[in-house]
Formats: structure tokens, C-alpha cells, sequence
């Protein structure tokens, strides 16, 4: 007799709330499994945007001693054009630049997923106060610019218990590579 199977989300709502905080850690803990088998790869793609986006947060881990936590949704290597790719490498790099010059950073997240016309990049700081504290104009500048020149946009958000979070992100035809 065949077990029905059902995504853990789905299960959760008929478990007791004790339970939940589990099943989103195992839901954590699966897509960061994914994230590093699909960094598996073959081993002339190390220059792709996954590869890039690692080799920065390995960076950052470096400078601040803090290690970010990385998630990848989509197939992020082959759906971004070189272009854009590096204008979202660029961003990257100056937001981690900013926060590694923060001591009250305790913690990062990096994201980037491509899905359908869409490529986007967020980053959830901990530790700080405020989006103000976290970019200086020079640097929002260049994060905001980097997203212009690709046709898309970025902004700065303040959220609870003192987390800023970054999202860039480009939409539309542009943002993902020809497949042909």
C-alpha cells in the first residue's frame, strides 16, 4: 500500500506548533544541502555567478569572522547574462564592504534566486539599526547604479530586532540569459 507523501509545509499545518520551528530548520537545512550539491558541478563552471557569489561570502567570512549563510533558488549559473551577473557580483561585494566595516554585525544572509524573468539577490544583515547605519550614500549609490544599468532596482529595508535587508534585483526579459 503506497504512503501518500506531502512537502513538509503541508504536514506542518496539521502538527502541533511545537513542531514547526523543526520542520522550518529541516526546510533550512535541505535547500543549503541543495545549494552546495549544485555547487558540485563540473569544474570548468567555477567562474559562474554561484561560484562568485561563495567566493565573496568566503571574503567576507574572512574579514568579519563571521560566516554568511548562503541560499540559492533557481539555476542561477545559466539564467543570468555575463553582464548582469557581474553588475550583481559588483553589488555584492560593496554591501559586504559596508558591513564588514560594522563591528555590531552578528550575522548575514545572502540569497539569490532566478526564477522565471527575474534574478534577484537579497541580503539580511543582523545587528544593526537601521538601513542609515549599515550603507553610506556613496555605497547605496553604487548598489542602487549597479541594478539601474541592467534595467532593474535595489532598496533598503529596516526590519525587527535590528535586521537590514538589501534586495536587488532585475526583472523582465533582461534579466535572464538566451537560451539558445
Amino acid at each position: 500500500m503506497p504512503v501518500p507523501v506531502r512537502p513538509a509545509r503541508v504536514r506542518a499545518a496539521s502538527l502541533p506548533e511545537v513542531t514547526r520551528p523543526l520542520i522550518e530548520a529541516t526546510d533550512r537545512i535541505s535547500r543549503e544541502i541543495r545549494t552546495v550539491i549544485f555547487g558540485l558541478g563540473p569544474t570548468e563552471r567555477t567562474v559562474g555567478l554561484r561560484a562568485q557569489v561563495v567566493t565573496l561570502a568566503e571574503e567576507s567570512a574572512a574579514t568579519t569572522g563571521l560566516a554568511p549563510t548562503l541560499e540559492f533558488a533557481g539555476p542561477v549559473d545559466t539564467s543570468a547574462t555575463e553582464g548582469i551577473g557581474a553588475e550583481l557580483v559588483g553589488a555584492l561585494r560593496a554591501t559586504l564592504d559596508a558591513v564588514a566595516r560594522h563591528p555590531g554585525v552578528t550575522g548575514t544572509s545572502i540569497h539569490v534566486a532566478a526564477t522565471g524573468a527575474e534574478l534577484r539577490l537579497v541580503i539580511v544583515v543582523d545587528g544593526l539599526d537601521g538601513a542609515a547605519s549599515l550603507l553610506p550614500d556613496d555605497v547605496l549609490h553604487t548598489v542602487r547604479a549597479r541594478a539601474a544599468r541592467v534595467g532593474g532596482s535595489a532598496f533598503v529595508t529596516t526590519g525587527p530586532a535590528r535586521q537590514t535587508t538589501v534586495a536587488w534585483q532585475v526583472t523582465g526579459g533582461r534579466a535572464l540569459a538566451d537560451p539558445a
